[in-house]
């Protein structure tokens, strides 16, 4: 897989960095690919961002899994 610097787009819907994401992540305890969307609306739209989150949120120590089967 492509390894994203923290200056890298991972959602271009919302136009977040890999750095902004992580941030996020860390600043509002998002542990769930859920929390991500429901909390920042990354991966909420076009959806093709999904591999890169998560990766990067279960790098983070997150999980990955979504229990909401509609974004």
């Amino acid at each position: 897989m492509y390894s994203f610097s923290d200056g890298d787009i991972i959602c271009s819907c919302k136009g977040t960095t890999k750095k902004q994401f992580l941030t996020l992540v860390d600043e509002q305890e998002l542990m769930t690919l859920d929390s991500v969307r429901d909390k920042t609306g990354i991966n909420k739209n076009c959806g093709l961002c999904i591999t890169i989150v998560e990766a990067l949120l279960v790098e983070a120590g997150g999980i990955a899994e979504s229990t909401n089967s509609a974004r």
